[in-house]
């Protein structure tokens, strides 16, 4: 009995030994977090902040309803003009950011369904406005290569912006390209292309602009991909399975 007594003291003793010695390293090993408020005071357009994003070169981007702040870590420059063209109309709100390393574009989304985009080789702000279609092209998708807006009253407009132009390319029904302009979704495979589902069937976008048509006739409700794969599944509980290529890897049917 003395001998487990002893025994588990003994133990009790080592283990206090390594805990003291360990906290010291658990100490020093700790992060220190420090916070900084930073308001309007500072030389930021707004208060109230919308979306924030980090760019390439790491600095910090604010939408605000006043228009785009950037952030270097000391001071705020501010961008309420996100026109190119001094005559055109401003809109300074920004409700949404989306930062393009790969072009090294800052593209911002107005509420009224403007787009903006903000050019970090040139740095100067161009906005893409159509008035017909302002109020249609409400949705957005950002591919690889570019900017997708669509709706289900008008179908796809892929953008893209190179050397202070925007240049756009419209999918819809009336030009053939899209099986169906309603419901749509979007999403993007390993090698670039853009699977753009609706209500009347399924079509591939491939890198070069062409559209093929996958599946017709189909209501398609969902649409997702791991990269290499597509996986569709239609309102009547039928479920396809892509390969990025485009071939038909599985199909079957759902019970419901």
């Amino acid at each position: 009995m003395k001998r487990n007594i002893k025994t588990f003291y003994t133990l009790l003793y080592i283990v206090g030994f390594i805990c003291f010695w360990l906290m010291p390293l658990q100490a020093s090993g700790s992060i220190k977090l420090n916070g900084k408020r930073l308001s309007a005071k500072d030389g930021l357009s707004c208060n109230t902040v919308n979306d924030i994003i980090q760019d390439r070169d790491g600095f910090i981007w604010l939408g605000t309803p006043n228009g785009v702040s950037r952030y270097d870590g000391y001071q705020f420059i501010n961008f309420t003009n996100l026109s190119k063209n001094s005559g055109q109309k401003t809109h300074h709100s920004i409700s949404q950011l989306i930062n393009d390393e790969k072009h090294g574009l800052i593209w911002g989304y107005n509420p009224s369904n403007i787009l903006c985009c903000f050019d970090l080789e040139t740095a100067h702000f161009s906005n893409y406005f159509d008035k017909e279609n302002a109020t249609l092209l409400k949705n957005r998708f950002k591919s690889q290569n570019g900017m997708w807006l669509f709706s289900g009253d008008f179908g796809a407009r892929y953008l893209t912006y190179s050397n202070g132009k925007f240049h756009a390319t419209d999918y819809t029904t009336k030009n053939g390209k899209l099986i169906g302009d309603r419901q749509l979704q979007m999403t993007e495979d390993a090698k670039l292309n853009v699977w753009i589902a609706s209500d009347k069937g399924l079509n591939r976008i491939t890198p070069d602009g062409k559209s093929h048509l996958m599946l017709k006739n189909q209501h398609i409700i969902t649409l997702t991909t791991d990269g290499n794969h597509i996986a569709v599944l239609t309102d009547k509980g039928d479920a396809f399975l892509y390969d990025n290529s485009g071939k038909l890897v599985r199909a079957c049917h759902q019970p419901t």
